[in-house]
């Protein structure tokens, strides 16, 4: 009989979480990412032709906007690197085909550093967006967000073969840093794979997607993964609270 009540008990405990992490996915759709300025990056030099300087650079340059971009392809060539702040990183396109971000220098070793340990940046929203290895090696990025992160459609071009070990630890690495932050990860995609080096101090969570919680202030945040996943990786889907 006790068992029975106990599952009963671990059942009824998982349908409130059910309903809880819904509500906060519904919250989340709710939310106006539109923040202050609209920039389109075509009336800025950036045409989209894979020429035009570095995207990386000009992404910096509008954080608290709006940023559109609005064709094909951009050169990146250094790291889009946020530090802790109230910063919001916005991100959106206007074609239902992924914007892509071709990565032209090896010093890229993930294309957003967005926070780090234990402290975040305020938002950050990314849509529809391949991130080009193009020969070289780098992960998509580290996330450290204290209230939103919602990141759908993003996804890798280019095998993870992590050459002399090069490149970011991690190929995709969120942490929600405050207790009542939420994090959606849709189609956050890595189709060409990641390789493990055989080094387990170089190689943890080597093509993961990872979900870390930093601290005690973190225990009440949401993360949801929808339609993610990496093909051909030793490793898989991390999640560590």
């Amino acid at each position: 009989m006790t068992s029975i009540i106990d599952a009963i008990r671990l059942a009824s405990r998982e349908f409130l979480q059910i309903d809880n992490l819904e509500k906060r996915v519904s919250d989340l759709e709710d939310i106006d990412y539109s923040h202050g300025e609209t920039v389109v990056a075509s009336d800025h030099g950036y045409d989209g032709d894979g020429e035009g300087g570095d995207i990386g650079e000009f992404i910096l340059k509008h954080l608290d906007e709006t940023l559109i971009l609005d064709s094909a392809v951009y050169s990146l060539q250094s790291e889009i690197d946020i530090e802790p702040s109230d910063a919001d990183l916005v991100i959106r396109t206007t074609s239902s085909d992924r914007v892509r971000l071709r990565i032209d220098h090896d010093d890229i070793d993930t294309v957003f550093r967005v926070g780090n340990w234990g402290d975040g940046i305020s938002t950050c929203v990314l849509e529809n967006l391949e991130i080009d290895l193009n020969g070289h090696d780098a992960g998509i990025g580290r996330f450290f967000v204290d209230d939103y992160l919602d990141v759908s459609d993003v996804r890798l071009r280019g095998r993870r073969d992590r050459h002399h070990q090069q490149g970011d630890k991690f190929s995709y690495l969120s942490c929600i840093t405050s207790e009542d932050g939420i994090g959606v990860h849709r189609r956050v995609c890595l189709p060409d794979g990641d390789t493990w080096t055989g080094d387990d101090e170089n190689g943890h969570a080597m093509g993961s997607l990872r979900i870390h919680r930093t601290s005690e202030r973190s225990s009440g945040s949401t993360a949801t993964w929808p339609n993610t996943g990496i093909t051909g990786s030793t490793s898989g889907i991390h999640r560590r609270e």
